[in-house]
């Protein structure tokens, strides 16, 4: 998916979802505005998409992952029932984005000769997807509200720590 993104930012693809499915909207498509217009629309469009149906994708894992625990606890295989859930997903992200890719070019809104993406909603990333581990709240009052993990003093308390329970050990 990394690479078919790639080809698409970069313009290394040779065709288009939009081209490769309907030719004769493209053709429609060009006679209302030009063909760099087009180029940038559909460029904007796939990428979206892609960004958007790879969140999806990254949901479907993370829910295959919860139910791993409930799996297991039936007595069968968390690993098969995984790598199942994956494969489905994966192999319906393809489809999913050529879909979408063609919903979104049937109802395009097109203005002196532009394609408005910002009307239709259309645009990059706003940020990117986290998973946050630790946030640090149980360090929050260390040191009189000192942020405990960007602290070097907290880094030499550690130690500290560290060296006294190894001397008691011995």
């Amino acid at each position: 998916m990394h690479k078919k993104r790639e080809k698409i930012l970069y313009g290394t693809d040779t065709l288009s979802v939009l081209e490769k499915a309907n030719p004769e909207k493209v053709h429609e498509l060009l006679t209302q505005v030009s063909e760099n217009e087009y180029k940038r629309a559909q460029k904007a469009i796939e990428l979206f998409v892609i960004n958007q149906c790879w969140a999806d994708h990254l949901l479907i894992i993370e829910s295959a992952l919860d139910e791993v625990q409930v799996i297991s606890q039936a007595r069968q295989d968390p690993f098969l029932h995984y790598n199942q859930k994956l494969i489905e997903g994966f192999e319906s992200l393809e489809n999913h984005i050529q879909d979408m890719v063609l919903e979104i070019t049937n109802m395009l809104i097109i203005k002196n000769g532009h394609i408005d993406l910002a009307e239709m909603g259309i645009r990059g990333p706003s940020s990117t997807r986290t998973y946050m581990v630790n946030d640090g709240t149980e360090l929050q009052n260390l040191f009189n509200g000192i942020p405990a993990m960007t602290s070097p003093l907290y880094m030499f308390y550690l130690l500290i720590e560290f060296f006294d329970k190894y001397k008691k050990r011995k």
